[in-house]
């Protein structure tokens, strides 16, 4: 059956009847037919012995049009047919039709005639959502609307002001690599909406040509360098998003610099055109780090699992000796790698936030570059995607997010000394469908970048192979290509192990390269994606000057988490190399002081050492039950 032709007036049997019976927006003829039974069946006389019996005879003629109304309401609600598949429910032109039928007298063919019928259906008022558009896509009021609302509620350039009180709840509070990370950020972006009274537009950095230097849609948007806007009713003023006050007026790139510094590559005038080119084409890695994220079925290993009750679960006390793997529940049988969520988005993020820096690439400072709230409002629109598609996944729901107050995160409280866990926000609360918190996301002006599509080839400029998740190359690579990747790994990592928080920001470059071929020296230790060695960045954001030791004890790692780099480019000449004849390379540069780590001192610090380490071998590539099928990682030894 094909779509309806819109032109015709619906009848029972030349179309209404198939809608239950075959309907056309599922593929396949044969899954159409089964589908439509299953209904049928389930509707009229339920699927067991002692199931519910509904009553309602989908093939008949007479049974549908008593129940029409009710079937309406619930095909419209997308309430029924009751699946887990969104792929089966009724299509917004099939329930338009349902209804014109209704009206028209529930004729049942074409020789019947149309008989104009009332069909009383209740309206439902929808609440008054926040709409969070993409930045690039305001109108010139629309944006100055926002920047006025900044500007009245928060008062961004003046030292003792709201602003300056927003941005350091994240520089005492925020939570990172656990699984209220994302939840915790969620309610920051919510507290600053009640304040402001609308909604934070987003920076879509996911947009397919984001990573293509000559696009509009490339680097911080304009909106963020704008010297002056116009006030509603103040006139002409200096643009917020550009002149707020850094913390306590002092970039994290200077003292004589009092607003938020950012990369210069990303300053418009600041380098050449070529060296912001290459500078914007990394952005592709970490968007196919996000696109392979959302992937996962997993959100994260829950909050408290460990018995830390009310801390973070990465925050492990010190215990020896360490206990056997097999006694953690949730170390997921014998994969090496904590593939979650959270854990493989806060990677990415990170990067992010060391690519725009300096003050984005500091914990202490990074809220108050205005370029924080558009980034996260998008990092938000992520996490929307991956709750929408994982409508039954579990979360630690009522762990604590201090120090928010209340299920929409409108107040908070500092006082040190309150027990009342119970006022505050919840990881539960944050974890909600966002229409149920009060905001809703407008479409992104450009979409966004899918896996295995021509526009991920040639945002990496088609120097490298593309490995995603194991799927198969995309259509677009060679024949010959595609042979290869075939019968080499299909998923790589360096991993880190030990990853806990740091005082300064760092940027580990990683690069892979056989043992057997000569040590990585200059053009060859570049970071860009000219280098064929070059495979990702692994960032640290620092935590800054402002983390006491008693709120470290509280927020930061004692024991470390791992951290996984998925390697989306694998160099040519490793593909087909076991873990011991790979070799890790990683240039390590200290943002915060703007200078190269040598090995002897970053090897010192915990979780900055990386591992190689193939996901499984593919069949071929070793014997099943051999011992290269059963390694995983290989130390480091640069």
């Amino acid at each position: 059956m094909t779509e309806p032709n819109n032109l015709a007036d619906p009848v029972w049997e030349n179309e209404i009847k198939d809608f239950f019976a075959n309907p056309y927006w599922v593929c396949g003829e044969i899954e159409r037919k089964k589908l439509g039974e299953k209904w049928t069946k389930k509707m009229h006389v339920g699927e067991k012995k002692d199931s519910y019996n509904f009553g309602i005879n989908l093939a008949d003629h007479a049974s549908v049009t008593e129940w029409s109304r009710q079937i309406y309401l619930q095909v419209k609600s997308g309430n029924m047919p009751m699946t887990e598949h969104k792929h089966t429910l009724f299509p917004k032109a099939a329930v338009e039709r349902f209804y014109l039928w209704m009206t028209q007298g529930h004729r049942k063919t074409h020789r019947d005639p149309i008989v104009a019928t009332e069909v009383k259906i209740p309206t439902y008022q929808p609440p008054p959502f926040k709409v969070r558009k993409d930045i690039s896509t305001l109108t010139q009021t629309e944006l100055d609307a926002y920047r006025a609302a900044i500007d009245d509620a928060l008062d961004p350039t003046s030292l003792k002001s709201k602003w300056q009180e927003l941005c350091y709840i994240h520089t005492n509070w925020c939570l990172h690599y656990q699984e209220a990370f994302l939840p915790w950020h969620r309610a920051h972006l919510m507290y600053m909406e009640f304040l402001i009274g609308c909604a934070i537009p987003y920076w879509n950095w996911m947009a397919k040509d984001a990573a293509d230097p000559t696009s509009d849609s490339s680097g911080i948007p304009q909106a963020f360098f704008d010297e002056t806007y116009e006030h509603p009713t103040k006139g002409k003023r200096p643009n917020p998003l550009k002149f707020a006050l850094a913390k306590d007026g002092k970039s994290a790139d200077g003292d004589d610099k009092s607003c938020a510094t950012r990369a210069k590559e990303l300053v418009p005038g600041s380098v050449s055109e070529h060296d912001r080119g290459e500078y914007i084409k990394k952005m592709s890695l970490y968007q196919v780090q996000i696109v392979n994220a959302l992937k996962l079925e997993s959100f994260s290993i829950p909050q408290d699992y460990l018995g830390s009750a009310g801390y973070p679960w990465a925050n492990i006390p010190t215990f020896s000796p360490p206990q056997p793997l097999h006694d953690y529940i949730y170390d997921f049988k014998e994969d090496p790698i904590d593939e979650h969520f959270d854990n493989m988005l806060e990677q990415p993020h990170d990067n992010f936030h060391g690519w725009l820096g300096p003050d984005m690439a500091d914990n202490s400072y990074t809220a108050f570059d205005p370029v924080f709230w558009s980034f996260h409002a998008n990092m938000d629109r992520v996490f929307e995607m991956w709750i929408r598609d994982h409508p039954n996944a579990k979360y630690t729901y009522n762990f604590p997010l201090r120090p928010f107050v209340g299920a929409h995160a409108n107040n908070i409280t500092i006082s040190e000394g309150d027990p009342r866990a119970w006022i505050h926000t919840t990881l539960g609360d944050m974890a909600r469908d966002c229409k149920k918190l009060g905001y809703i996301f407008m479409p992104p002006r450009v979409p966004d970048l899918k896996i295995g599509t021509k526009d991920q080839l040639s945002a990496l400029g088609g120097a490298k192979e593309m490995v995603l998740l194991g799927a198969p190359p995309p259509s677009d690579v060679s024949a010959d290509s595609a042979t290869e990747t075939q019968r080499g790994h299909q998923k790589a990592y360096v991993v880190f192990d030990g990853v806990r928080c740091t005082d300064e920001t760092f940027v580990i470059d990683v690069f892979l390269k056989a043992k057997s071929t000569a040590a990585l020296t200059g053009s060859q230790l570049a970071s860009n994606l000219t280098n064929p060695y070059f495979v990702g960045t692994s960032t640290r954001i620092g935590m800054g000057d402002a983390v006491s030791a008693d709120s470290k004890g509280q927020r930061c790692i004692k024991q470390g988490v791992e951290r996984p780099l998925l390697v989306t480019l694998i160099p040519a000449e490793i593909e087909h190399l076991s873990v011991e004849e790979v070799e890790v390379v990683l240039k390590v540069t200290n943002l915060t002081q703007g200078v190269e780590v040598a090995k002897d001192v970053y090897s010192k610090i915990s979780g900055f050492t990386g591992k190689f380490c193939w996901d499984a071998p593919v069949r071929g590539t070793a014997a099943e039950g051999s011992e290269q099928a059963k390694q995983c990682c290989s130390s480091d030894k640069v």
